[in-house]
């Protein structure tokens, strides 16, 4: 019984994280540029007799689903979606994060900013500024700002050697102590466009249920097993002993 007890228990803990994981999933399907996050099991083999092999179930990581999310079209020509490999790279009071989220404006000194005014990087690192007489600013799929009187920048785009090795800082923003590499012509950007999330709800709302379901009967299971044991030690304190 505390084999099956502690296996039921190893199950709860990885459903536990599972459905964290989902529910901030859910949380977040109507968030630009969002990556969806993902449990993943491995399976633990062990002996309580020396004899016999148990398996356990171990959650080993959560990792980022990669697929790019939905077109949503908006016609804002600071509004850019990545359709490649990437991110956008923005300066913030601690540090230089990255995020797919290209929901950017021109703040009034003409620089490019997130929506919360933190600086979008240029390929080479620094701000990117608007000339206030520009008229029609365009930008091309490799990141090249020009307007009327010609190039003004070209935005950045970087990937990673590990793109799982990157952490998640809250508001579509990511952290990582790898060296940032300028994809240039390898980018590909859609502008008057935003990523949409690709946390398919459908999907989702499925695993959910399926989670709840298991959680329930693993639950009935180890209330039941401990009933069964606490009536079986009070069976053993009141029962005569044969002398």
């Amino acid at each position: 019984m505390a084999v099956a007890l502690d296996i039921t228990l190893s199950m709860q803990r990885g459903l536990d994280h599972k459905m964290i994981a989902l529910t901030n999933n859910a949380a977040n399907a109507g968030v630009h540029g969002f990556q969806a996050d993902r449990v993943i099991f491995s399976e633990h083999l062990g002996q309580s007799d020396g004899v016999n092999t148990y398996s356990y179930l171990d959650d080993v990581a959560t990792v980022r689903d990669l697929k790019r999310g939905p077109l949503d079209r908006t016609g804002n020509p600071f509004h850019l979606a990545l359709q490649s490999n990437g991110y956008f790279g923005v300066q913030t009071a601690e540090g230089i994060r990255y995020t797919r989220s290209g929901a950017f404006l021109k703040n009034p000194e003409g620089v490019l900013t997130t929506l919360s005014g933190e600086s979008v990087l240029s390929s080479d690192g620094g701000e990117i500024n608007i000339p206030p007489g520009s008229i029609t600013v365009s930008i091309a799929q490799d990141g090249t700002i020009s307007d009327e009187s010609g190039v003004i920048a070209q935005l950045g785009v970087f990937g990673f050697e590990n793109e799982f090795d990157i952490e998640k800082t809250g508001n579509t923003q990511f952290k990582t102590e790898q060296a940032a590499i300028p994809l240039g012509n390898q980018a590909n950007i859609v502008q008057g466009a935003l990523e949409g999330s690709n946390v398919s709800l459908i999907r989702n709302m499925s695993e959910m249920m399926m989670v709840s379901k298991i959680y329930g009967l693993n639950q009935r299971f180890i209330t039941d097993a401990i009933k069964l044991e606490s009536k079986k030690n009070e069976m053993l304190a009141t029962s005569t002993p044969v002398i």
